[in-house]
């Protein structure tokens, strides 16, 4: 049985192939059959290609192969050569490979849907896709210039370490002749939930706190005891201490429920990005997105964020973006951390939600804490 004969497409045979100038790219009434990727990642900087053409001899129909090529940008990369007997099985070798790397169906290559992880159409005969991925990668480029240091806090479990140490529970750092914080709500002692030690801080931190101690109590002997207003003092304590050398030897009160002990020991830095409720104040709107193209966003955040206890990075919101004021100058005050439920504290802020710290930049000893939940 005869080979359909078609036409040369337009479409240049790959350079790299080895008899490129006896070849053309093979096209009929489906289109050309031809299709350059890229795979590109902004925030490592990583940026891949790839080739697969389905070629025909010019003089002899019958001559079929489907060639591949793929690689980093910039470089030659790597090819391979699938030679088959016959034009149906080139395609269907050819459309194999698309799916493969695309996780598109041929079919509806001009229905083109990106996939984190696949590659992207990048010629002209795959323009529709190519302008849709265009709006989710100029949308991901302005998350990522929104980039912030994270640090995570790296536990030594069922550790307390001295009164110094930062730490998740414990035994904290207290003053000469203070007595242990107590619930203002049922007169019980609370227990240390965090406390950071600035002197100490994380190699490549850049906030203000060069020093000073942070400290966070919380009452955990009765349900009710709880408040979300971020300066109630009814059954939290959250503030900023200079700390002395002196250690008061203060027994640790016996708690009904203690939180577990982790002494943080180091801090692993990483690049946090912000997510869907602190896109509005920094200017970048999802408007010219549909449906899918949102799902690629939303996707492609949750890949590069920092989930987690951290301090420092982006705030990862249960609800709505919350910056107090301070009570001295009325400025909205700094995100300092995210506690989220039972990691490094062993404690459930309401239905699976995060706690968060925040310090005024002018007024450093007024700090506070407020939590969400969903």
């Amino acid at each position: 049985e005869e080979e359909e004969e078609e036409g040369d497409s337009g479409v240049s045979v790959d350079s790299f192939f080895p008899k490129a100038k006896n070849f053309h790219v093979y096209s009929d009434e489906d289109g050309t059959w031809a299709f350059s990727g890229a795979q590109e990642d902004k925030l490592k900087n990583t940026h891949k290609f790839y080739i697969i053409q389905l070629l025909q001899h010019n003089s002899k129909p019958k001559q079929v192969h489907v060639w591949t090529r793929w690689g980093r940008a910039g470089k030659d990369g790597q090819c391979k050569l699938l030679s088959e007997k016959t034009l149906a099985s080139c395609k269907t070798v050819f459309q194999k490979k698309y799916k493969e790397k695309t996780k598109n169906k041929w079919s509806d290559r001009h229905d083109f849907v990106s996939h984190k992880g696949s590659y992207c159409p990048t010629d002209d005969n795959n323009k529709e896709g190519e302008g849709g991925n265009d709006k989710v990668e100029e949308v991901i480029e302005k998350i990522v210039e929104n980039k912030r240091d994270a640090f995570v806090p790296v536990l030594e479990e069922d550790t307390d370490g001295d009164v110094f140490s930062s730490k998740f529970g414990g035994t904290p750092w207290l003053a000469k002749g203070e007595e242990y914080p107590k619930c203002n709500d049922c007169g019980v002692p609370m227990q240390c939930f965090v406390q950071l030690n600035f002197a100490k801080r994380p190699r490549g931190y850049k906030g203000k706190n060069k020093k000073g101690m942070l400290q966070f109590f919380h009452c955990t002997a009765n349900d009710c005891c709880e408040s979300f207003d971020a300066f109630d003092t009814s059954c939290k304590l959250v503030r900023f201490v200079q700390p002395t050398k002196f250690v008061h030897n203060i027994p640790q009160p016996e708690f009904a429920n203690p939180i577990k002990m982790n002494l943080i020991t180091s801090w692993r830095k990483k690049q946090d990005v912000p997510g869907w409720a602190d896109f509005s104040d920094l200017g970048i709107s999802l408007s010219d997105l549909n449906n899918d193209q949102e799902a690629m966003v939303d996707e492609k955040v949750d890949e590069i964020r920092v989930c987690g206890d951290k301090l420092g990075g982006w705030p990862i919101w249960v609800q709505d973006s919350e910056f107090p004021s301070c009570p001295h100058c009325s400025k909205a005050m700094t995100y300092l951390m995210q506690i989220e439920s039972n990691q490094g504290v062993d404690y459930m802020w309401g239905d699976c939600g995060a706690a968060y710290l925040y310090q005024c930049d002018d007024h450093m000893d007024t700090v506070c804490m407020l939590w969400q939940c969903s």
